[in-house]
Protein backbone atom coordinates (compact mmCIF):
# COMPACT_ATOMS: atom_id res chain seq x y z
CA UNK A 1 0.00 0.00 0.00
CA UNK A 2 1.23 3.68 -0.88
CA UNK A 3 1.46 5.69 2.16
CA UNK A 4 1.62 9.92 2.29
CA UNK A 5 3.89 11.85 4.37
CA UNK A 6 1.46 12.07 7.60
CA UNK A 7 0.11 8.17 7.01
CA UNK A 8 -3.41 7.10 5.51
CA UNK A 9 -4.69 3.85 5.74
CA UNK A 10 -7.31 2.67 3.25
CA UNK A 11 -9.75 -0.27 3.76
CA UNK A 12 -8.23 -2.92 1.67
CA UNK A 13 -4.90 -2.50 4.11
CA UNK A 14 -6.76 -3.80 7.38
CA UNK A 15 -5.35 -7.29 6.47
CA UNK A 16 -2.12 -7.08 5.81
CA UNK A 17 -1.87 -4.12 8.65
CA UNK A 18 -3.47 -6.54 11.27
CA UNK A 19 -1.09 -9.18 10.42
CA UNK A 20 2.07 -6.10 11.24
CA UNK A 21 0.22 -4.60 14.25
CA UNK A 22 -2.40 -6.38 15.79
CA UNK A 23 0.44 -9.37 17.67
CA UNK A 24 2.44 -6.12 18.73
CA UNK A 25 3.30 -5.53 22.25
CA UNK A 26 3.81 -2.59 23.54
CA UNK A 27 7.56 -2.77 24.83
CA UNK A 28 9.15 -3.93 28.00
CA UNK A 29 9.34 -0.82 30.64
CA UNK A 30 5.72 0.53 28.94
CA UNK A 31 3.69 1.98 31.61
CA UNK A 32 0.42 2.52 29.41
CA UNK A 33 -1.48 5.83 30.34
CA UNK A 34 -5.16 5.90 31.92
CA UNK A 35 -7.09 7.49 28.91
CA UNK A 36 -7.35 10.83 30.34
CA UNK A 37 -9.79 12.25 32.57
CA UNK A 38 -11.75 15.70 31.22
CA UNK A 39 -12.67 17.08 34.52
CA UNK A 40 -9.84 18.60 36.54
CA UNK A 41 -9.70 21.67 38.30
CA UNK A 42 -6.28 22.42 37.76
CA UNK A 43 -7.11 22.77 34.37
CA UNK A 44 -8.20 26.51 32.70
CA UNK A 45 -11.04 25.59 30.06
CA UNK A 46 -12.11 28.06 27.61
CA UNK A 47 -13.55 29.44 24.37
CA UNK A 48 -11.52 31.94 22.29
CA UNK A 49 -13.17 33.81 18.70
CA UNK A 50 -10.47 34.11 16.39
CA UNK A 51 -10.52 36.17 13.10
CA UNK A 52 -8.40 36.45 10.40
CA UNK A 53 -8.62 37.76 7.17
CA UNK A 54 -12.86 37.97 6.96
CA UNK A 55 -12.19 34.42 8.78
CA UNK A 56 -13.79 33.25 11.95
CA UNK A 57 -13.08 30.41 13.69
CA UNK A 58 -14.33 29.45 17.88
CA UNK A 59 -11.15 27.63 19.38
CA UNK A 60 -11.95 25.28 22.18
CA UNK A 61 -8.65 24.71 24.57
CA UNK A 62 -6.83 24.13 28.18
CA UNK A 63 -4.39 25.85 29.43
CA UNK A 64 -1.83 24.39 31.57
CA UNK A 65 0.89 25.98 34.51
CA UNK A 66 1.42 29.53 34.03
CA UNK A 67 2.70 31.82 31.37
CA UNK A 68 6.71 33.40 31.95
CA UNK A 69 6.71 36.19 29.78
CA UNK A 70 10.35 35.64 27.52
CA UNK A 71 10.33 31.86 27.87
CA UNK A 72 8.50 29.52 25.56
CA UNK A 73 5.16 28.07 25.65
CA UNK A 74 3.63 24.81 23.98
CA UNK A 75 0.80 24.85 21.31
CA UNK A 76 -0.50 21.14 21.21
CA UNK A 77 -2.54 20.37 17.96
CA UNK A 78 -4.34 16.41 18.02
CA UNK A 79 -4.25 14.31 15.23
CA UNK A 80 -7.70 13.35 12.68
CA UNK A 81 -10.48 12.42 14.30
CA UNK A 82 -9.11 13.63 17.96
CA UNK A 83 -9.55 16.21 20.42
CA UNK A 84 -7.27 18.33 22.64
CA UNK A 85 -8.00 15.49 25.28
CA UNK A 86 -5.27 13.53 23.95
CA UNK A 87 -2.25 15.99 24.66
CA UNK A 88 -3.64 16.51 28.33
CA UNK A 89 -1.56 13.70 29.92
CA UNK A 90 1.49 15.25 28.50
CA UNK A 91 0.70 18.90 29.37
CA UNK A 92 0.01 18.22 32.29
CA UNK A 93 2.84 16.18 33.11
CA UNK A 94 4.85 19.12 31.53
CA UNK A 95 3.34 22.00 33.11
CA UNK A 96 5.97 22.63 35.91
CA UNK A 97 8.43 23.36 33.10
CA UNK A 98 6.37 24.81 30.44
CA UNK A 99 3.37 26.72 30.07
CA UNK A 100 0.90 24.64 27.46
CA UNK A 101 -2.45 24.87 25.97
CA UNK A 102 -3.77 22.31 23.97
CA UNK A 103 -6.67 23.41 21.72
CA UNK A 104 -9.73 21.54 19.42
CA UNK A 105 -9.20 22.19 16.19
CA UNK A 106 -12.28 23.67 14.11
CA UNK A 107 -15.05 20.68 13.57
CA UNK A 108 -13.24 18.83 16.35
CA UNK A 109 -13.90 18.08 20.14
CA UNK A 110 -15.88 21.02 21.47
CA UNK A 111 -14.94 23.55 18.32
CA UNK A 112 -17.54 24.25 15.98
CA UNK A 113 -16.63 24.09 12.22
CA UNK A 114 -15.09 27.13 10.67
CA UNK A 115 -16.05 28.40 7.38
CA UNK A 116 -12.66 27.52 5.66
CA UNK A 117 -13.49 23.87 6.12
CA UNK A 118 -10.18 21.64 6.70
CA UNK A 119 -7.58 23.75 5.22
CA UNK A 120 -4.38 23.64 7.21
CA UNK A 121 -3.07 27.21 5.73
CA UNK A 122 -5.83 29.18 6.80
CA UNK A 123 -6.14 27.29 10.57
CA UNK A 124 -2.23 28.04 10.83
CA UNK A 125 -3.25 31.94 10.51
CA UNK A 126 -5.88 31.56 13.06
CA UNK A 127 -4.07 29.20 15.47
CA UNK A 128 -1.36 31.67 15.23
CA UNK A 129 -3.33 34.60 16.09
CA UNK A 130 -4.85 32.70 18.91
CA UNK A 131 -1.48 31.56 20.38
CA UNK A 132 -0.13 35.21 20.38
CA UNK A 133 -3.21 36.58 22.49
CA UNK A 134 -2.01 33.51 24.84
CA UNK A 135 1.08 34.04 25.22
CA UNK A 136 3.23 37.42 23.59
CA UNK A 137 6.45 35.36 23.66
CA UNK A 138 8.35 31.86 21.77
CA UNK A 139 6.17 29.32 20.97
CA UNK A 140 6.86 25.82 20.27
CA UNK A 141 4.03 24.06 18.20
CA UNK A 142 3.81 20.10 18.78
CA UNK A 143 1.60 18.54 16.83
CA UNK A 144 0.12 14.72 16.14
CA UNK A 145 -0.57 13.03 12.76
CA UNK A 146 -2.77 15.58 10.61
CA UNK A 147 -1.86 18.01 13.79
CA UNK A 148 1.45 17.59 12.52
CA UNK A 149 0.84 19.01 9.25
CA UNK A 150 -1.23 22.11 10.85
CA UNK A 151 2.00 22.24 13.76
CA UNK A 152 4.61 23.27 10.52
CA UNK A 153 2.39 25.89 9.06
CA UNK A 154 1.51 27.45 12.50
CA UNK A 155 5.25 27.43 12.77
CA UNK A 156 5.42 29.06 9.31
CA UNK A 157 3.08 31.39 10.51
CA UNK A 158 4.73 32.42 14.06
CA UNK A 159 7.57 32.95 12.48
CA UNK A 160 6.43 36.28 10.20
CA UNK A 161 5.57 38.12 13.83
CA UNK A 162 9.06 36.51 15.66
CA UNK A 163 7.28 34.58 17.89
CA UNK A 164 8.12 30.99 16.76
CA UNK A 165 10.94 28.75 18.59
CA UNK A 166 10.34 25.42 17.19
CA UNK A 167 7.98 22.72 16.29
CA UNK A 168 7.60 19.05 16.92
CA UNK A 169 5.98 16.66 14.56
CA UNK A 170 4.49 12.99 16.25
CA UNK A 171 4.03 9.92 14.04
CA UNK A 172 4.40 12.36 11.05
CA UNK A 173 7.05 13.04 8.65
CA UNK A 174 8.38 9.73 7.88
CA UNK A 175 8.86 10.38 4.42
CA UNK A 176 8.12 13.79 3.43
CA UNK A 177 8.62 13.25 -0.57
CA UNK A 178 6.38 10.73 -0.97
CA UNK A 179 2.75 11.99 -1.87
CA UNK A 180 -0.93 10.73 -1.20
CA UNK A 181 -2.46 8.29 -2.93
CA UNK A 182 -5.52 9.43 -3.53
CA UNK A 183 -7.47 6.77 -5.03
CA UNK A 184 -6.78 4.89 -1.12
CA UNK A 185 -8.03 7.93 0.53
CA UNK A 186 -10.67 8.36 -1.49
CA UNK A 187 -11.98 4.46 -1.04
CA UNK A 188 -11.50 4.99 2.95
CA UNK A 189 -13.49 8.68 3.15
CA UNK A 190 -16.60 6.49 0.95
CA UNK A 191 -16.14 3.64 3.21
CA UNK A 192 -16.51 6.19 6.54
CA UNK A 193 -19.77 7.63 5.03
CA UNK A 194 -21.21 3.95 4.43
CA UNK A 195 -20.64 2.86 8.04
CA UNK A 196 -18.64 5.27 9.56
CA UNK A 197 -18.96 3.37 13.45
CA UNK A 198 -17.51 0.20 12.23
CA UNK A 199 -14.39 2.04 9.90
CA UNK A 200 -13.04 3.55 13.52
CA UNK A 201 -13.50 0.38 15.18
CA UNK A 202 -11.62 -1.21 12.46
CA UNK A 203 -9.28 1.81 12.26
CA UNK A 204 -8.36 1.66 16.19
CA UNK A 205 -8.00 -2.17 16.29
CA UNK A 206 -5.62 -1.86 13.90
CA UNK A 207 -3.45 0.59 15.35
CA UNK A 208 -4.38 0.90 19.13
CA UNK A 209 -5.04 -2.77 19.69
CA UNK A 210 -7.35 -3.60 22.84
CA UNK A 211 -4.47 -6.62 23.71
CA UNK A 212 -1.50 -4.51 24.39
CA UNK A 213 -3.08 -0.79 25.66
CA UNK A 214 -6.31 -2.10 27.58
CA UNK A 215 -8.79 0.76 28.38
CA UNK A 216 -6.88 3.44 26.15
CA UNK A 217 -7.64 1.25 23.12
CA UNK A 218 -11.56 1.88 24.21
CA UNK A 219 -10.88 5.56 25.18
CA UNK A 220 -9.83 6.02 21.86
CA UNK A 221 -12.55 4.27 19.74
CA UNK A 222 -15.22 6.78 21.79
CA UNK A 223 -13.04 9.98 21.24
CA UNK A 224 -13.37 8.76 17.53
CA UNK A 225 -16.40 7.67 17.21
CA UNK A 226 -17.98 10.89 18.45
CA UNK A 227 -16.46 13.19 15.24
CA UNK A 228 -18.56 14.37 12.53
CA UNK A 229 -18.46 11.95 9.76
CA UNK A 230 -18.49 14.43 7.70
CA UNK A 231 -15.78 16.42 8.89
CA UNK A 232 -13.30 13.07 9.45
CA UNK A 233 -14.11 12.64 5.42
CA UNK A 234 -13.11 15.98 4.48
CA UNK A 235 -10.08 15.31 7.04
CA UNK A 236 -8.60 12.65 4.59
CA UNK A 237 -8.78 14.54 1.63
CA UNK A 238 -7.33 18.07 2.68
CA UNK A 239 -4.04 17.55 2.20
CA UNK A 240 -4.22 15.52 -1.19
CA UNK A 241 -3.09 18.88 -2.66
CA UNK A 242 -1.40 20.05 -0.01
CA UNK A 243 2.46 21.05 -0.78
CA UNK A 244 4.02 19.96 1.75
CA UNK A 245 7.69 20.31 0.82
CA UNK A 246 7.20 24.46 0.55
CA UNK A 247 6.14 24.84 3.76
CA UNK A 248 9.30 22.95 5.10
CA UNK A 249 11.80 24.38 2.97
CA UNK A 250 9.61 27.61 4.33
CA UNK A 251 10.98 27.09 8.33
CA UNK A 252 13.61 28.55 9.85
CA UNK A 253 13.51 27.16 13.39
CA UNK A 254 14.13 23.61 14.68
CA UNK A 255 11.91 20.43 13.77
CA UNK A 256 11.87 17.25 16.02
CA UNK A 257 9.77 14.30 14.77
CA UNK A 258 8.92 11.62 17.46
CA UNK A 259 8.30 8.23 15.86
CA UNK A 260 7.49 4.54 16.65
CA UNK A 261 10.39 2.43 15.21
CA UNK A 262 7.83 0.00 12.88
CA UNK A 263 8.15 2.49 9.99
CA UNK A 264 12.12 4.32 9.48
CA UNK A 265 12.05 7.53 8.75
CA UNK A 266 13.12 9.06 5.89
CA UNK A 267 15.73 11.96 7.67
CA UNK A 268 17.88 12.46 4.63
CA UNK A 269 14.56 13.87 2.92
CA UNK A 270 13.54 15.57 5.70
CA UNK A 271 16.85 17.09 5.93
CA UNK A 272 17.72 18.40 2.23
CA UNK A 273 14.24 20.46 2.76
CA UNK A 274 14.62 21.23 6.76
CA UNK A 275 17.26 23.47 7.95
CA UNK A 276 17.40 21.60 11.21
CA UNK A 277 15.59 18.66 11.59
CA UNK A 278 16.21 15.36 13.67
CA UNK A 279 13.97 12.42 14.56
CA UNK A 280 13.68 10.84 17.93
CA UNK A 281 12.08 7.10 17.93
CA UNK A 282 10.10 5.64 20.87
CA UNK A 283 11.83 2.20 21.29
CA UNK A 284 9.30 0.76 23.74
CA UNK A 285 6.20 1.29 20.79
CA UNK A 286 6.14 -1.99 18.44
CA UNK A 287 2.86 -0.90 17.03
CA UNK A 288 2.21 1.38 14.27
CA UNK A 289 2.61 4.41 17.04
CA UNK A 290 -0.47 6.13 16.54
CA UNK A 291 -0.80 8.20 19.68
CA UNK A 292 2.18 6.67 21.24
CA UNK A 293 2.14 9.76 23.38
CA UNK A 294 -0.49 8.08 25.05
CA UNK A 295 0.85 4.35 24.92
CA UNK A 296 4.12 5.04 26.60
CA UNK A 297 3.35 8.57 28.27
CA UNK A 298 6.89 8.69 30.26
CA UNK A 299 9.35 7.68 27.68
CA UNK A 300 7.68 10.00 25.44
CA UNK A 301 7.67 13.37 27.95
CA UNK A 302 11.40 12.10 27.73
CA UNK A 303 11.78 12.65 24.13
CA UNK A 304 10.13 16.08 24.13
CA UNK A 305 12.17 17.50 26.96
CA UNK A 306 15.13 16.40 24.65
CA UNK A 307 13.27 17.98 21.60
CA UNK A 308 12.63 21.24 23.86
CA UNK A 309 16.21 21.77 25.21
CA UNK A 310 17.40 21.60 21.55
CA UNK A 311 15.17 24.11 20.38
CA UNK A 312 16.21 26.17 23.40
CA UNK A 313 19.98 25.50 23.07
CA UNK A 314 19.62 26.92 19.45
CA UNK A 315 17.33 30.01 19.95
CA UNK A 316 20.54 30.96 22.25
Amino acid sequence: MKRGPFDSFSVRAWGALAALILGACAGPGTSVAAPPIPDDPAVQSGQIWVEEDGGEAVLAFDTFGQAQAGSPAILYLHGWCENRGFWKPTASGLQEEWFGVTVDLPGYGASPRAGAGQDPIAWAARLAIFARSMHDGPWVVVGHSLGGVVALETVRALQETGHASGAVVVHSLYDPSRKFDQQTNREFANSLRKDFPGQMRAFVDALVPRKTTGALSDWVLAQMQATDPVVAAEGLSTLESYDLPQCLKAIQVPVRAINAKMRSTNAAANRRLIKNFDVFILDSIEGSGLDLMLQDPTGFRVLLRRALGEMQTASH
